[in-house]
């Protein structure tokens, strides 16, 4: 029997296999995709913490609170050339909190400085960045989340 081609049968199946490979893969996709972006939300936190301590060894403050999505002006001198507080549906706002009686075990610091991340439309991101993050948070929601900054 000398046959070309494939049945239909022969095509169904392959195609069936083929629609329950994508299916597995897309979410995996979407996973790392979302972890790459937290990984991204820290190394960000990293470089907003040297930028802090450099503008207070420079001038002795850190600088003072800042708006969603905007760059302190303390900041642009020492923020990598062309950092942004807003990237790919993420704000940054740089915090510093007034402590009037100081920190229960050390009265003398009067302040907590901080980054506050929000995610409005990708509230799975937040806890991937949540997942990731070892260090302390001073707030968490859905859309967005505190660093504390040492």
């Amino acid at each position: 029997m000398n046959r070309r081609g494939f049945t239909m049968i022969e095509l169904l199946v392959v195609l069936t296999i083929l629609g329950i490979l994508a299916n597995l893969a897309v979410p995996l996709v979407g996973q790392a995709k979302r972890k790459a972006q937290a990984v991204q939300v820290l190394a960000d936190l990293h470089a907003v913490t040297v930028a802090a301590h450099d503008q207070f060894a420079d001038n002795g403050t850190y600088p003072s609170n800042g708006k969603w999505g905007q760059v302190p002006v303390e900041f642009e001198a020492a923020l990598p050339d062309g950092f942004q507080f807003t990237r790919d549906g993420i704000e940054y706002r740089w915090r510093r909190f007034g402590l009037a009686n100081g920190l229960p075990k050390n009265k003398k610091q009067t302040q907590i400085l901080g980054l506050s991340v929000r995610a409005k439309k990708d509230k799975p991101l937040i806890a991937a960045v949540q997942g990731l993050y070892k260090g302390e948070l001073t707030s968490i929601s859905a859309t967005s989340i505190t660093f504390v900054i040492d």
